[in-house]
Formats: C-alpha cells, sequence, structure tokens
C-alpha cells in the first residue's frame, strides 16, 4: 500500500515530460512551416515568372513570324502597281488560318499601306541649298483638317504649319508668326530639343507647338461607348522620304479629297470607284476626271498607283492571356526591309 503515492508520482513525471515533448515537436513544425510556406510561395512565384517569361517569349516569335510572313508576300508582290485585290492586303486571312495550326496560340495582323496617306515630311524641300515650305503640301494638309472636320481655328491652323515646318526644316530660324524653335522647346517645363529633321512617326507631331496642346486634333475624340464622335489625323498621315508619293489606289476618301481644293467628295468617290489603276495610262482616262483639275500638273509629281512603303502590325497572343505586339515599316523600293521596328 505505501508505495501507490511513489507510482502515481512517476507517471505523473512520465506526463509532464511528454507534454514537454509534445510542446517541443509542434515548436519544431510551426519553425519548419515558417520556413517551408515563404520558401513554397517563392517557388510558385519563380515558376509563375519562368513561365510568363516563356508566354512573353513565345509572343515576340510570334510576331516576328508575322514580320517575317510579311516581308516574304511583299517580296512576291506585282511591282505594277498596288492595290487592295492583291496578296497583300489579304494578309489578315492568312494569319487567321496559320492560327488554326498553331495550339492554343494566335497570331493577328494586317498589312497597311503607308502611301495612302500625306506624308508630313514632304512639308518642306530643299531649294538652292535653303529649306523652304513646300505651299501647295502644306495646303493638303490644311484641306485635311477641313474634310475631317476638325475644329480649329484659321490662326490656330496657320500657325501650326509654322511649327511643323520648323521642326522638319535644317535650321533654327524660326517661320511665319507661329513658328517655333529649340528656344520655345526649352522653355516648356519639361524642355527638349526642336527636331530640324524628318520625323520617324506620326505620333511625333504631338510634340510639337499647338499640336502639344491640343491632342484631340490627332487622335480624334470618342463617345462614351467607344465609338467615334470626331475624326483626328492619326489615320490619315504618315512620316516617309520626301519624294514619297500617295498612292491613288490605296487612299482614302479624305486623303482623295485632300490633294487639292478642286477635289470634292463626289470626285473622290468616282475615283474609287474607278479602282484599281492598273496602269498610269488607265488614270489619266479614269471617269472620275482628276486630270481635269487646275494644279493636276502638280499633282502628277506627287501620285502614284503603286506603294514604296509598307506598315505591318502583328500580335501574338497565348492561352495564358499574354499578348505582344508588333509595328514594322517595311521599305519594298527594291527588296523590303525594315526601316522601323517597335514592340509593345
Amino acid at each position: 500500500m505505501s508505495r501507490e503515492p511513489e507510482v502515481s508520482a512517476v507517471t505523473k513525471v512520465l506526463k509532464d515530460r511528454k507534454g514537454l515533448v509534445l510542446l517541443l515537436v509542434l515548436s519544431a513544425v510551426a519553425l519548419f512551416m515558417a520556413l517551408v510556406v515563404p520558401f513554397t510561395a517563392d517557388q510558385f512565384t519563380d515558376l509563375e515568372l519562368a513561365n510568363n517569361f516563356k508566354d512573353s517569349l513565345q509572343c515576340q516569335y510570334l510576331g516576328d513570324a508575322g514580320v517575317e510572313a510579311a516581308v516574304s508576300i511583299l517580296a512576291q508582290d506585282n511591282r505594277a502597281y498596288d492595290a487592295d485585290d492583291e496578296d497583300w492586303a489579304k494578309f489578315s486571312e492568312a494569319l487567321l488560318m496559320s492560327s488554326s495550326y498553331l495550339d492554343g496560340m494566335r497570331i493577328t495582323g494586317e498589312i497597311s499601306d503607308e502611301c495612302a496617306k500625306l506624308n508630313l515630311n514632304a512639308l518642306v524641300r530643299q531649294q538652292g541649298g535653303q529649306w523652304v515650305p513646300d505651299q501647295f503640301r502644306i495646303e493638303q494638309f490644311k484641306k485635311l483638317f477641313t474634310v475631317l472636320g476638325i475644329e480649329i481655328s484659321e490662326t490656330d491652323l496657320n500657325d501650326l504649319c509654322d511649327a511643323l515646318v520648323d521642326w522638319l526644316d535644317g535650321d533654327d530660324e524660326i517661320s511665319g508668326t507661329g513658328g517655333a524653335e529649340s528656344e520655345y522647346y526649352q522653355s516648356l517645363e519639361q524642355p527638349y530639343q526642336a527636331k530640324n529633321r524628318p520625323m520617324d512617326t506620326p505620333e511625333e507631331i504631338l510634340l510639337v507647338k499647338g499640336m502639344r496642346d491640343n491632342k484631340q486634333w490627332f487622335y480624334g475624340t470618342f463617345e462614351e461607348d467607344g465609338s467615334v464622335k470626331d475624326k483626328g489625323l492619326r489615320d490619315y498621315i504618315t512620316c516617309g522620304p520626301i519624294d514619297q508619293r500617295v498612292n491613288l489606289n490605296t487612299a482614302s476618301l479624305e486623303v482623295l479629297e485632300s490633294l487639292s481644293k478642286d477635289i470634292d467628295e463626289s470626285m473622290a468617290e468616282s475615283f474609287i470607284a474607278c479602282r484599281p489603276i492598273k496602269t498610269m495610262n488607265a488614270m489619266e482616262t479614269c471617269k472620275a476626271g482628276l486630270n481635269t483639275i487646275a494644279d493636276y500638273t502638280k499633282l502628277q509629281d506627287m501620285v502614284d498607283i503603286k506603294s514604296s512603303r509598307f506598315c505591318v502590325t502583328v500580335a501574338g497572343s497565348m492561352p495564358s492571356g499574354a499578348v505582344l505586339n508588333v509595328r514594322a515599316i517595311l521599305d519594298v523600293n527594291k527588296k523590303p526591309q525594315i526601316v522601323y521596328y517597335r514592340m509593345y
């Protein structure tokens, strides 16, 4: 009878030790989990980053492949004329068909004619070793504002043209009352230099005095549902070599109207009905009667029925939602060459 209390004491001690061991084990497990959970999270993050990088890289390959396909199509193009009835104009359909062979991946895009637009770089030209405004081209640029219905006063439009001439020419002399050279741009809150050479992209016009504070002239305005309220210049201007010509086969109604003060909407529509114009003789006999306008001789020097530059836009996308866009400008005077390339 006297040993029973001793047994109870031993049992109590053993139980206390088991509780201590359990506490130690639980503490070790908690410490282990505290180390493992962040490590696992880091592993998942690294894995996600790796997958994102892989998808973006594959999107880039898709974009590059689309541009190369466009180069191949334009290399085989009939150089006698360029119009919407040719293979390059069906590029989007070819990409759509190609996407059907890709496992979940998608490639879309189009080839558009840069010569279907008015060339901003042609607003100035060299004469006798000096830069001078090309008044004929400037009047076309002004009429484009009228045709598009852009709200701008005559004074603001004249000032914008002066500022554009100063941005493009190779000197630091201010043109007209609205001109601006580096002195003006250096006085801005975020200063920069006047370019004083041809533009590389139409978006550069947003840096020019007058346009920089009226971006709606470039982008247009939109309704709440996203539909176009007022058109902007963006889809009707380009930046190419000064001698780049407007392709009458692909120019829009608005651009055709802007080519001369004597061309109205009905004449432009009649000319579009004649397209495609496959020879210069056919253009002369087109029922639209462009050859009857007063400044037809000047117009002849800046229009053609074929193109020298095309724009390729391609988007590559993955099932994960990753998307990458490519925009390239191709010069096709000899063989297709990339003169501008951007990924975004």
